[in-house]
């Protein structure tokens, strides 16, 4: 790690290019008239104090060290486009062209919507549209392909290169053998040389109809992976259906990922993990570097005799979201000013993403994940389950400080910042989503949420909502996990806790959204994920998925 006058170094220099920034859109939303480009006098202002980068791996050198949504051009004179950066696993510097969480998304598309892409990079299901212009560079690319992890270990697969060809060839897939692996068998080498199919356009002649989303079929449908297929819930009863990687496990269930992950980085391109870590700040200096590049650079030109000004006004939209983001720099360099992601939507931080806070209670600043989407955005997520790939049974340390990952997005914030958070006087609003199926979410909104500190085992101190609610319930009940059990013992007598929750001195559940996904085998409703009533069975009532958010009482 470097000093943190490199830090400030890097800031200091980065900051100047923001008041270049700045002069670019003083110039620009002076006049109307600056702002024209017209198809006879090509623009004169250009953004040439930024090259957008190539590839994630460019990203990672240029200082975007943080995991998240950028603009990448791989300079094939074809434009830039956003794509999802990788820059934690193996080194980072890894372009992500597929991920799957749970099933939430479906996979089961048509030939022009894989070509195009599908899916969204917050919910974390998506398709990459641009694999082949990434690909077809000759340094080549390293794939690493990610499927989920078993006993706290990440299980993965590494080819040492990897292409796609482009469309006429139906995106043939070419790559090496295994270079590095923890899986037994290479189940996608088989798919060598084979030809894209979805169930529009079956490469084996109709053979491959019965697929569960595209994949590298071929023209004989052999199937040893297809990580774009079916999760199980959905009733297809062949591997060639389902989402699958041959040899994961014993049985063609036991081979069904719960997740996975694709991504490439260049062969070449050595990684510079020497430049010191860059904080949550400087995700905003990228996107304003990035989106004024994107502005100044790639606008269409106007009619300068036809134009009615709707063009005009878009881009002062663009140029607004802009300042409102230099604006948060400029007061941010040095210290961090908002106190909640309510703070960070009010000054102009409009992208769900990782944000850096300080609840102004002398204790410091840290990171968060903001929704600013849902319902007018605002929210500081608290807790976040997907498919439980992460181990929530944890000791009461650890639901003290927090664990997990933003992006992988399973993780408990922790219960000292959640105090921190709740403390204020202003109070706040909890919103509980639940997803119910692949399609539904449900949700619950209370319109005040405290918890005590420590002292109390972070007692559920106020919470508005009816007694009988599945987490109204649990008001005044202290916190819990299996190393501490606010019920002397009875909570986990038979080792039936499954998450620390708000058990109180009478271990009654109602609720306990950190509990264990059935898969794992728990016996008793007390220990499994659960929100009473949400189903008519202790079954129906396990959610797939879980967000707990706040935002201050009052937002606008």
């Amino acid at each position: 790690m470097g000093s943190h006058n490199d830090t400030g170094n890097f800031l200091n220099d980065v900051l100047r290019q923001v008041s270049q920034v700045q002069l670019e859109v003083n110039i620009l939303k002076g006049t109307r008239a600056s702002i024209k480009r017209c198809k006879s006098q090509p623009a004169e202002i250009t953004a040439s104090f930024l090259t957008l980068a190539k590839d994630c791996a460019d990203v990672y050198n240029s200082g975007g060290r943080i995991s998240g949504v950028y603009t990448i051009d791989p300079l094939d004179g074809l434009g830039a486009f956003d794509v999802f950066c990788d820059q934690s696993t193996a080194g980072g510097g890894w372009t992500v062209f597929q991920k799957r969480m749970n099933g939430y998304m479906d996979f089961n598309r048509t030939w022009e919507e894989y070509k195009h892409g599908f899916g969204n990079f917050i919910t974390q299901e998506f398709w990459l549209h641009k694999i082949h212009r990434l690909t077809r560079k000759e340094i080549g690319n390293r794939l690493r392909i990610e499927l989920g992890i078993t006993n706290n270990k990440p299980i993965y697969a590494e080819h040492a290169w990897f292409r796609t060809g482009n469309e006429s060839t139906m995106y043939q897939l070419n790559l090496s053998n295994l270079s590095n692996a923890t899986v037994s068998f290479d189940s996608l080498r088989f798919h060598r040389n084979f030809s894209f199919g979805t169930w529009d356009r079956d490469p084996a002649d109709g053979k491959c109809k019965t697929g569960g989303g595209g994949w590298w079929y071929g023209d004989r449908c052999v199937v040893t992976s297809n990580l774009n297929g079916f999760y199980p819930s959905r009733g297809k009863e062949t591997h060639l259906s389902l989402i699958y990687w041959a040899f994961l496990g014993s049985t063609a269930k036991a081979s069904v990922p719960a997740n996975s992950e694709m991504k490439i980085r260049p062969l070449d391109q050595a990684l510079d993990h020497q430049m010191n870590f860059v904080p949550s700040s400087s995700t905003m200096l990228l996107f304003v570097l990035f989106s004024t590049t994107n502005l100044l650079t790639n606008a269409a030109p106007l009619d300068c005799h036809n134009d009615t000004g709707s063009s005009q006004k878009e881009i002062l939209l663009q140029l607004s979201e802009i300042q409102s983001q230099v604006n948060i720099l400029r007061g941010n360099g040095t210290s961090v000013k908002a106190r909640n992601c309510a703070d960070v939507h009010k000054f102009g931080g409009r992208i769900s993403n990782v944000y850096t806070i300080d609840p102004h209670d002398g204790l410091g600043a840290f990171d968060v994940f903001c929704d600013q989407t849902t319902a007018g955005g605002g929210w500081t997520v608290l807790q976040k389950r997907l498919n439980g790939s992460m181990d929530f049974n944890r000791t009461w340390e650890e639901y003290k400080h927090g664990f997990g990952n933003f992006f992988t997005q399973e993780f408990w914030l922790g219960l000292d910042k959640i105090h921190r958070l709740t403390r204020n006087g202003t109070g706040n609003r909890l919103r509980v989503e639940l997803g119910v199926t692949n399609e539904e979410l449900v949700y619950a909104e209370y319109g005040l949420f405290v918890i005590g500190n420590e002292n109390t085992s972070y007692r559920l101190n106020n919470l508005s909502g009816e007694l009988n609610d599945p987490l109204g319930y649990h008001r005044n009940f202290s916190f819990g996990t299996w190393d501490r059990d606010p019920a002397n013992g009875k909570c986990d007598a038979y080792g039936r806790l499954g998450g620390g929750w708000w058990y109180g001195e009478i271990c009654v559940v109602n609720s306990n959204l950190n509990g264990l996904y059935p898969s794992r085998g728990t016996k008793t409703p007390m220990g499994d994920i659960t929100w009473a009533k949400l189903g008519s069975t202790a079954k129906a009532s396990t959610p797939a998925t879980t967000e707990m958010k706040i935002r201050p009482v009052g937002y606008n």
